[in-house]
């Protein structure tokens, strides 16, 4: 409805101005001339007349559409380009905050290197090492260089203070969050056996600030 608008404003103006002209002292002579021409050459000239007429506003419009389509894709790039930076910014936010409250502190990538920090923790809380078993590691590299380890710790012959300071080193050193923990109490040596989850997420030392 708006291309319909915009041609029917043009013809009037186009009829306006031809009516200006035809009222010219000018144009008389001219369509004097016109008048004695042949008729198969009045016949071309009109033919070409009315397509100017035609093609001009035609386009005209081309080059109003052409105009809005670039200004429309101007807009669409600047609200992506608006869009993606909010995206980055919310995403930075987010591993500042990941990384104050659940990242834990030194960067681990492999299956050998949780196997040292859990030992070491077990050295730590004065804790046998043959008493704990580490099993079905999985490392998962996560976006922006943080990586996610899910591990099994099995424990078993630990007294009540032994499996609290572990788990307390664990969550409070390494940062690591314990679920799915399972304990049972061992009826002939009273001692505890069980089974725990860990989750290990860390960040590679280039996004360290």
């Amino acid at each position: 409805m708006k291309n319909i608008s915009i041609m029917s404003k043009i013809d009037k103006l186009v009829l306006n101005e031809i009516t200006k002209i035809e009222n010219t002292e000018g144009y008389q002579k001219l369509s004097d001339s016109f008048s004695a021409l042949e008729e198969n050459v009045q016949r071309a000239l009109k033919i070409a007349i009315m397509a100017l007429v035609i093609i001009i506003p035609l386009l005209f419009l081309l080059l109003i559409n052409s105009s809005n389509n670039s200004l429309s894709e101007e807009v669409n790039i600047k609200k992506e380009l608006i869009e993606s930076t909010n995206s980055l910014i919310k995403s930075k936010n987010d591993i500042k905050r990941t990384a104050r409250f659940n990242l834990s502190p030194e960067f681990v990538e492999t299956s050998s290197e949780i196997k040292q920090k859990i030992l070491g923790m077990l050295n730590i809380t004065g804790v046998d090492s043959t008493k704990v078993k580490i099993s079905n590691i999985e490392v998962t590299p996560e976006a922006s260089l943080i990586t996610k380890i899910k591990a099994d710790v099995k424990f078993d012959g630990m007294d009540n203070n032994e499996l609290f300071n572990f788990v307390k080193n664990l969550s409070m050193r390494l940062k690591v969050r314990i679920d799915e923990i399972s304990i049972k109490k061992n009826e002939t040596s009273k001692l505890l056996d069980g089974l725990f989850t860990i989750h290990y997420i860390s960040k590679a030392p280039v996004l360290n600030e």
